[in-house]
């Protein structure tokens, strides 16, 4: 696994926690659990050394026919290190409704 696969995958980490926050929030979830739908304009912008200390930013850019297009940002220090725009689906568990 490449270091750039692990720095998108700790954004994309980061929305599933920003989504289950969200749904606490509103006193419950969706049956299910997120996917990782889609990938797109991932650009890497500085390097991360190991002993660095990187801060996520990831938001909630629209909710469309049980999608969410998010996006989402990684620095190190005043330093950009990543953005990343994907969206999230719900994938309900088989033998559940999709409502439960």
């Amino acid at each position: 696994i490449t270091p750039g696969v692990l720095l998108c995958e700790a954004v994309f980490q980061t929305g599933a926690l920003l989504l289950a926050g969200k749904f606490a929030a509103a006193d419950g979830r969706p049956a299910g659990v997120p996917l990782l739908a889609k990938v797109e304009n991932v650009r890497f912008r500085t390097p991360v050394y190991p002993g660095d200390t990187v801060t996520i930013e990831v938001r909630i850019n629209e909710v469309a026919g049980g999608f969410y297009l998010m996006s989402g940002a990684m620095k190190s220090g005043d330093k950009r290190v990543l953005n990343v725009d994907f969206s999230v689906a719900w994938k309900t568990p088989e033998g559940q409704p999709a409502g439960a």
